[in-house]
């Protein structure tokens, strides 16, 4: 996972359960970002094998600072 322009933490990768997702051995990554500016973080996301094999796309996002109203 990479993160630019904001930090990114609390990073986890759970098993989701079949039950809510309909499928066997899904993941769900959970994280927080924090925007380091006025401008969004970029985050990029993808899931490997211990060996470095990538299992999945790549997920990418940008992420904006909330604003006070």
């Amino acid at each position: 996972m990479t993160g630019m322009r904001g930090a990114v933490s609390n990073i986890e990768l759970v098993a989701a359960d079949p039950a809510e997702t309909g499928f066997e051995r899904t993941w769900r990554l959970i994280f927080d970002v924090a925007p380091s500016s006025d401008e969004p973080a970029d985050v990029k996301a993808w899931l490997r094998t211990r060996s470095g094999r990538r299992l999945t796309e790549t997920w990418t996002a940008q992420i904006f600072a909330e604003r006070a109203t």
